[in-house]
């Protein structure tokens, strides 16, 4: 993750000449792709450091928002419908 993160930050020294050309089409959809980046990153932090660790010690409740009322695979999700 760090490479890349210094990666970018090279190409767009390079690509943007000063900091007002963060307003320009291509400074906007760069700092769409940064945030974009930014959650994805957050998101595999949340998966690495509590999801999988939750999910490896077999904790009822390691998915957020998982209840037991949800059918647990397609054929009991078949009955469910009308």
């Amino acid at each position: 993750m760090p490479l890349i993160a210094l990666a970018g930050a090279g190409i767009a020294a390079v690509l943007l000449p000063d900091f007002a050309a963060l307003l320009a089409p291509y400074g906007l959809l760069l700092s769409a792709k940064l945030m974009l980046f930014a959650a994805l990153m957050a998101l595999a932090a949340l998966n690495k450091l509590r999801l999988a660790p939750a999910l490896g010690r077999g904790e009822p409740g390691a998915l957020p928002g998982s209840d037991a009322r949800w059918p647990r695979n397609m054929s009991s999700s078949a009955r469910c419908s009308p």
